[in-house]
């Protein structure tokens, strides 16, 4: 605004315009004489043109003989093609001579540590990346912060021991940690915790037993959702059977009708309790994806999901004794974010799912169009399981077993 000028005098010197494409922009002039011109694309090859300079790029900015340059591909001076060296950079334009050219730099993307699952049996190979072209990462595998003097990542290092890894990357030159947390010169460090642990060996049933056959044992349970919460195990269920696969409904009786179009939710609190083995095809490390609604905190799941697998042994001189079954934790790290990893021997593991449904028709009353779900409106978790040579999937229903 000029000294003592009202509102028509500050528009007085603005303009706005079209360039080419749908390019659009403005020119104006501050109340020290200096021409300001901006041109922004709608796209990352649009052709951008200022005065003497025309360019391949998101935007382009002149400010007297200073500029700036964003996204941008090729550029010109005066019909002369010239070389910043980079993508986003700022420049000085006098007297037709391009120079001074300084980079901008964005954030730099976070390193990323693969593979996924945090636990293994022998050995793991450890991947380092981070999608922003030309950054170095450096990492330390002791649990300390890394710094540009830590060993530097040229390629995957296996770990043969429990271990906490840490990397950041970081642009060529730096030469310290900064003390600015914008990720432009350096990222803010990832951390990935690598367990060794013991093969979970299958259950052996003897052949004089009944072996197991397909399907899972499913109990119903219907009581308030404290009880269904807290005391699921001392509740009478009223209905079992088994079936052919997990999340199969069919016990829910017609006296508990669905709030809407869908199977679930129902108009009443209910439980179902899904029990027998899970055979796993090969050795290895299986990984069970956890629904996202358990795990991000911006929708209310609305329910409560239980996953056992895999015998617990104990420790120590009770290293070899049976103590329980293994109860599912995601990991709540950014690493492997929602997953639980166990390292699973070939054949029939115990295996047990419970899944608590207490939202009635909260869906319907609380969520809001537009918005994201306030309470999940699926109809069942999407619980998911990846393995060797197996992509993250549903859990398949040739998996599972019970005892007749």
């Amino acid at each position: 605004r000029r000294p003592g000028g009202g509102p028509a005098d500050d528009l007085r010197d603005l303009r706005q315009f079209q360039g080419q494409a749908g390019a659009v922009g403005f020119e104006a002039k501050t109340p020290e004489g200096m021409l300001v011109r901006y041109l922004a694309a709608p796209g990352p090859a649009t052709a951008l043109a200022l005065g003497d300079v025309t360019m391949h790029g998101e935007s382009l900015l002149l400010a007297g003989e200073d500029g700036m340059a964003l996204g941008c591909s090729d550029i010109q001076v005066a019909g002369k093609a010239v070389q910043p060296g980079y993508t986003d950079f700022a420049f000085r334009l006098k007297d037709g001579v391009f120079s001074d050219v300084q980079p901008i730099y964005r954030p730099i993307e976070p390193v990323t540590i693969a593979p996924e699952s945090d636990v293994f049996v022998d050995s793991v190979k450890v991947h380092l990346a981070s999608t922003t072209p030309g950054v170095v990462i450096h990492y330390t595998t002791d649990g300390t912060d890394p710094t540009p003097q830590s060993p530097l990542y040229t390629g995957p290092f296996t770990l043969t021991h429990t271990a906490v890894v840490y990397a950041r990357a970081y642009r060529p030159g730096v030469t310290a940690n900064p003390p600015q947390t914008s990720g432009t010169d350096a990222t803010a460090p990832s951390l990935a915790r690598f367990d060794k642990v013991r093969w979970v060996e299958p259950v052996t049933i003897p052949r004089y037993q009944p072996q197991p056959r397909p399907g899972l044992e499913c109990s119903y349970f219907q009581a308030d959702w404290k009880k269904l919460w807290l005391d699921l195990d001392e509740l009478k269920p009223q209905a079992r059977g088994v079936v052919p696969k997990l999340w199969d409904l069919s016990l829910i009786p017609a006296s508990n009708p669905p709030v809407g179009p869908t199977p679930a939710p129902r108009q009443k609190y209910y439980a179902l309790d899904y029990s027998g083995y899970l055979r796993v095809p090969a050795d290895g490390v299986y990984v069970l994806h956890a629904p996202r609604a358990f795990v991000m905190p911006d929708t209310d799941p609305g329910g409560r999901l239980e996953v056992y697998l895999g015998n617990r042994m104990g420790t120590g001189v009770f290293a070899n004794r049976v103590e329980g079954i293994n109860q599912w934790y995601p990991s709540t790290r950014l690493h492997g974010l929602g997953t639980w990893s166990i390292a699973l021997k070939k054949g029939l593991h115990l295996f047990r799912v419970v899944w608590l449904d207490y939202r009635t028709d909260m869906a319907q009353r609380l969520n809001r169009p537009g918005l994201r779900d306030y309470i999940w409106a699926g109809v069942t978790p999407d619980l998911k399981i990846s393995g060797p040579d197996l992509p993250a999937q549903p859990i398949p229903a040739a998996w599972l077993f019970h005892r007749p």
